[in-house]
């Protein structure tokens, strides 16, 4: 149960069910027996650069400020706060009107049983959507080792991203995702990974 007395601020960077999350990262705040903290990025993490970043930039402005205002000028400054900076980069992302500059927050990967069945499915979501956006990893794999059909379709004018693989491929592509994301994707990794998708088009069994 959370106080009436908590603020926003002390329940974002607070620890509810005092499980050793802080909210704010935590899927299930109030939960102590679940303590999954969120994908990817630590949202604790992230805003206190962007209360750092407002900071450093208040010292410089107002440094800038002073130089202008000892020549005799008059001025004015100010610098957002991070309620602002997140507001910006939000309304920057999802604009009320216009393509959104983020264009993968909605996203599906179609498998298939092989390149062929993935280029038969392309030609359904050319033929059926609006494409804005497209890549052909097939023709110049990325790295040497990611095989795919890349496509951005516009849909109520939110792009939703498509990523058509064979399964294999995609199995492939997910462990050296994992790899990269954790920072131990070598060259010798990335040699043997290449490799390996060789072989699957040797073999032509891509499921």
């Amino acid at each position: 149960m959370i106080p009436k007395s908590t603020s926003n601020r002390e329940f974002l960077f607070g620890d509810a069910d005092k499980d050793g999350v802080k909210n704010v990262d935590d899927k299930f705040p109030l939960n102590k027996n679940i303590a999954l903290p969120v994908s990817e990025v630590k949202l604790s993490d992230e805003l206190k650069k962007l209360r750092m970043l407002a900071f450093s930039y208040r010292k410089d402005t107002f440094g800038l400020f002073k130089n202008i205002r000892a020549l005799g000028y008059k001025a004015k400054y100010r610098v957002k706060n991070v309620n602002s900076i997140i507001n910006k980069m939000r309304r920057r992302a999802f604009p009320s009107n216009g393509v959104p500059v983020i264009q993968d927050v909605g996203g599906i990967m179609i498998l298939t049983k092989s390149p062929q069945e993935s280029y038969n499915i392309a030609n359904y979501i050319k033929n059926n959507y609006r494409v804005i956006a497209r890549d052909n990893y097939y023709k110049k794999p990325l790295s040497g080792y990611y095989r795919a059909l890349h496509y951005t379709v516009l849909i109520n004018n939110k792009p939703i991203e498509v990523q058509i693989k064979a399964r294999k491929e995609s199995k492939l592509h997910l462990r050296a995702h994992t790899l990269y994301k954790t920072g131990k994707l070598t060259p010798s990794i990335s040699r043997k990974l290449r490799k390996e998708v060789q072989n699957i088009e040797k073999s032509k069994s891509w499921w």
